[in-house]
């Protein structure tokens, strides 16, 4: 029976091309067809095309997926090394790469690195002492691309969160500890890095260029959470009134640690953050400084704090603010958006005033300024 170009379907071209190893002009002259159609077949399912010579049929024969893993992960030669010893091209090597799906790996190092680097020293390395593959590059003397390649070979898997790991034991200072709550309570929050695929959790501000002076006062306090050098990143916001005007803000972050995944856990305990009781009994007169300076506002002497709260929320807020700090909040204040204001009358704004006042950053001092009693805490 005559074969003809229909009968060339994906199943039986990778057959041919890649099984069979026919060339290209031998297809066309067993289907009769021209060689600008196999071509275009080759394209169109996706199968790579492989510069092959009559010499590199033998060596494709003998270059099993078996014997190419061994010579290219186990035995560590190159693309090269691997046409050279069994007389055939570079380009055929990397196409049986690709076929196998073997990850091809441009560059080698000597022995020496490779019997130093065994898995039992490897393994110690990564995912005991969790060096970084750069650290371990480092340590050794020796391109990570090497490391990768090891990883692969000895089956140890790549973990991202390998330095995050490494960030268990560290803390929050006490001051730090109290900014980042009172920041949690106001505008700031803590998220998982999505864009990495993971859910290591870091902390984030974010003010109007207006504040930027007091991201950079909370810098200074974060300093050695902060992974970058300069003073903020610039981002751009909007407001839910108005979704489509942006408007420059300054923001920082903190590197991923778990301590910001237990605040997320206790700030968010459903994926939405909660103003609790265990959010607020720990903290203190900083704390709630923060929190004023991140959402609140005046009115003459009334004193106003902004947010979005529910029943519960409010109720926990109202006894906190009664039972620590002996103030009662005169009312709530909720607009047509459902936004709500804590409203402090004049007696209650008084006595929270001079409770942050002594907290209060240079720039925010105007939304205490003339309410309450000027006096020094200790």
């Amino acid at each position: 029976m005559s074969l003809s170009r229909n009968d060339l379907t994906e199943v039986v071209l990778r057959e041919e091309y890649e099984v069979n190893l026919l060339t290209i002009a031998e297809i066309e002259k067993k289907y009769h067809t021209s060689d600008t159609t196999v071509t275009k077949l080759l394209s169109q399912f996706n199968i790579p095309q492989i510069r092959r010579s009559r010499k590199s049929y033998q060596a494709m024969n003998t270059l099993t997926e078996k014997i190419l893993r061994t010579e290219h992960i186990d035995n560590f030669l190159s693309i090269s090394k691997i046409a050279q010893k069994y007389n055939t091209t570079a380009d055929v090597v990397e196409g049986l790469l690709e076929k196998y799906n073997i990850p091809k790996y441009a560059l080698r190092n000597n022995s020496r690195i490779f019997s130093i680097l065994t898995e039992d020293v490897l393994r110690q390395e990564y995912e005991v002492n969790l060096l970084t593959m750069a650290e371990i590059e480092k340590k050794y003397h020796v391109r990570d691309e090497v490391i990768a390649q090891l990883l692969d070979k000895y089956g140890i898997e790549k973990i991202r969160d390998r330095t995050f790991r490494k960030r268990a034991d560290l803390k929050l200072t006490p001051i730090q500890e109290q900014l980042v709550y009172g920041s949690l309570c106001g505008a700031a929050g803590v998220y998982a890095d999505i864009n990495n695929h993971t859910t290591s959790c870091s902390f984030e501000v974010s003010h109007t260029m207006k504040h930027v002076d007091y991201v950079l006062w909370k810098r200074d306090i974060l300093k050695e959470w902060i992974p970058f050098e300069e003073p903020y990143k610039l981002d751009k916001s909007c407001t839910p009134e108005n979704p489509d005007k942006y408007h420059p803000s300054a923001m920082i972050y903190t590197f991923v640690a778990p301590i910001f995944n237990e605040l997320r856990e206790l700030f968010y305990p459903n994926g939405i953050k909660v103003i609790s009781t265990k959010v607020l009994e720990p903290m203190n007169e900083l704390a709630l400084a923060v929190w004023f300076m991140d959402d609140g506002s005046r009115n003459s002497k009334i004193i106003h704090i902004s947010g979005k709260w529910t029943d519960q929320e409010l109720s926990d807020i109202r006894t906190w603010f009664n039972d620590r700090w002996d103030i009662e909040i005169d009312k709530v204040a909720v607009d047509n958006e459902g936004s709500m204001d804590l409203v402090f009358n004049k007696v209650a704004a008084c006595t929270l005033a001079n409770i942050v006042r002594p907290y209060i950053v240079p720039c925010m001092e105007y939304k205490i300024e003339g309410i309450g009693i000027y006096r020094t805490f200790n």
